[in-house]
């Protein structure tokens, strides 16, 4: 099992001096990625869309988010082995050939570090401000994700899609990981599964979607299982399609916590957890360790690396 680590986005903690600390310190204690959460261009002030990752479906954080790709360029040159990976970029947002150009650099400036977490977005009110039809974003997303992988393969692209026409173009640089950097699609839905199917190196759902909830083993091994019938529907072998989980549940404490989701409790029922989840075909998890300031989180960390990571 790999484990990721979440870095700051806003905030005190995503200062310069306290990214590259965290950075270090993930790098340091042995976790496999750096993962870069969040990718928001503007924040609408009056929010109606339902949040998918609530039970009230209410919205409230104003944050400023730091770009991604950015974050991840700044971190990639202040540690040397550490993945790095986008968790979740909406592809969407922007034109196809400007992700293309974006995560192509920072593959190259990384050394090949970079792993993708691709996803639509949910957030009608900024697709709006962006001139982005939020109705036909799936479409959009599938659609660019070619344009991407024409950019990233080909020595002489073309493309004529719906949202999207080039031809007698060149572009640069190349990425060094081949064919392409690792695509981890994110989403719970029956279309977001399909997706990672049929266009994904992997599938990085989160855990706390009321509406599609994974956060028992039973409901992560019925998202599995409809992943495998997807990929096979697909004409895919099943080791094409990763399988990887975001946990916003995890909390580690002194309680047993028998029963509850996945990932919250003592060390001991998290271990079981994980063990459980490496046995349906998970083999990626991201973690959150983020609190009040860099030495809680550092300590959160060094707890969860002691008491568990150290078992796998």
């Amino acid at each position: 099992m790999k484990f990721g680590f979440c870095l700051p986005h806003d905030g005190e903690l995503s200062q310069p001096g306290n990214l590259t600390e965290l950075g270090q310190h993930a790098e340091k204690l042995g976790f496999h990625t750096l993962i870069e959460p969040s990718d928001h261009l503007v924040m609408p002030r009056q929010i109606a869309t339902t949040y998918p990752y609530s039970t009230s479906g209410d919205y409230t954080d104003s944050r400023s988010d730091l770009d991604q790709a950015t974050t991840l360029s700044f971190v990639a040159a202040r540690t040397n082995k550490i993945r790095l990976m986008t968790g979740i970029a909406v592809i969407p947002y922007r034109s196809p050939i400007s992700w293309a150009n974006t995560l192509a650099t920072v593959d190259y400036l990384s050394g090949g570090r970079l792993d993708i977490g691709a996803g639509v977005g949910w957030m009608k009110e900024e697709f709006d401000i962006l001139r982005v039809p939020f109705a036909q974003r799936g479409e959009i997303m599938d659609e660019y994700l070619g344009v991407m992988k024409k950019i990233w393969t080909e020595a002489n692209p073309t493309f004529k899609g719906k949202y999207f026409q080039f031809s007698d173009a060149s572009f640069s640089p190349t990425v060094l990981q081949k064919p392409h950097p690792p695509i981890w699609i994110g989403g719970e839905s029956t279309r977001a599964i399909r997706r990672a199917a049929e266009l994904g190196d992997g599938w990085f759902p989160i855990d706390g979607n009321p509406k599609f909830p994974l956060s028992r083993a039973h409901q992560l091994e019925e998202g599995i299982l409809r992943l495998k019938a997807q990929v096979e529907k697909a004409g895919r072998k099943a080791d094409d399609v990763k399988v990887g989980f975001l946990s916003q549940s995890f909390q580690m404490s002194n309680e047993s916590a028998e029963g509850r989701e996945l990932l919250v409790g003592d060390p001991g029922k998290i271990v079981a957890d994980i063990e459980k989840m490496e046995k349906l075909g998970v083999s990626f998890i991201g973690l959150s360790f983020l609190g009040d300031t860099v030495e809680s989180t550092k300590k959160y960390s060094e707890e969860f690396v002691r008491e568990i990571l150290s078992k796998f």
